[in-house]
């Protein structure tokens, strides 16, 4: 029992120094480890869920941009040919050509729809929710690399001192095999420390498997190819206070839960712009019409100035049905 606790304080001070001696045979043959904040910015830059989150942003943003196209005039050309089956004339003057062009340009402006005003904004807060998602997908991208990082480096050293455990069971199985030679020891002892090889060996496997696992997962995240030498990174900080104190932060500044109060406020904007459905819209809409049949007139061009109001008084239900969706 002496020799076995001898030999398992003797692993583990040589953890550091086989770690130690491991990078700085890496550094002279010239390989630069990965530092945690290079796996970081790599994954930031090259993971495809935190890009799909980055596009999902964009498409937020887009969003508000077309809510502030409804306050925009809406401006439209429109152009015919027509023939007929005969010219119409009259007086000496062309009423109606056979081949005619005709041309019409409409500019609407829509000045009072109470559904584009809420619709801008939940717009803005679908804008801000994304922002905030966008955040919390980063977040959760680099907490996930960092525990893979770690992992990979504990596995490491798992898997070093699996290995001199393997070698202290050798040293122990020679010693005994000496031993028993030199009539000090009995057959049951060398069974018992081939047994204790037996056992190292195989933890030394489960060791190895363990670290390739984890060595394939972090290069999935960063989109590179095993085995990833890590450089160990410093001691983290543990953040100071109460657990009410931290709560609390968390609760005011954590990414994920801003993005959800903006979305219920969206969301209530949605339920208030569903209700206004109901009132009328107005606009002004000026029309310019240009055509070769010029009629009594004479005039191929003309123009007119309107001022709608428009509203639907009934529309099969939809408009109550959306209220109803959106509460």
């Amino acid at each position: 029992m002496p020799d076995r606790m001898q030999g398992v304080a003797f692993r583990f001070v040589l953890i550091g120094a086989a770690l130690a001696c491991s990078l700085t045979a890496l550094a002279k043959d010239g390989a630069k480890p990965l530092t945690l904040a290079s796996a970081l910015k790599i994954a930031r830059e090259g993971n495809e869920d935190f890009l799909i989150s980055q596009e999902k942003l964009k498409q937020t943003k887009i969003m508000r941009d077309k809510a502030w196209a409804a306050f925009a005039p809406q401006v439209e050309l429109y152009g015919t040919l027509t023939h007929s089956d005969k010219e119409i004339a009259f007086s000496g003057r062309m009423i109606s050509k056979q081949d005619a062009f005709a041309g019409k340009a409409t500019a609407t402006l829509t000045f009072l729809q109470a559904s584009s005003i809420t619709g801008l904004m939940e717009a803005y807060e679908l804008a801000k929710a994304g922002v905030e998602s966008t955040k919390y997908a980063m977040n959760e991208l680099s907490f996930e690399v960092a525990r893979a990082y770690y992992a990979v480096l504990s596995a490491e050293s798992l898997v070093e001192a699996a290995e001199r455990s393997v070698a202290t069971a050798n040293e122990h199985l020679s010693a005994v095999a000496g031993r028993i030679d030199a009539g000090e020891a009995l057959a049951i002892d060398e069974m018992r420390a081939r047994m204790e090889l037996v056992s190292a060996e195989g933890d030394l496997v489960n060791a190895k498997n363990a670290r390739d696992n984890t060595q394939d997962y972090l290069a999935f995240l960063l989109n590179m190819e095993p085995p990833l030498v890590l450089e160990p990174p410093p001691a983290l900080a543990v953040p100071e206070g109460t657990d009410q104190a931290l709560a609390e932060k968390a609760l005011a500044q954590r990414p994920d839960l801003i993005a959800q109060a903006h979305n219920v406020k969206a969301a209530k904007k949605a339920a208030v712009g569903s209700w206004v459905g109901f009132f009328p819209t107005f606009g002004l809409t000026g029309t310019y019409n240009a055509t070769q049949n010029t009629g009594f007139s004479g005039d191929p061009f003309s123009w007119n100035i309107q001022l709608f109001m428009q509203w639907v008084l009934w529309d099969g239900g939809l408009t109550a049905a959306t209220v109803s969706e959106k509460k």
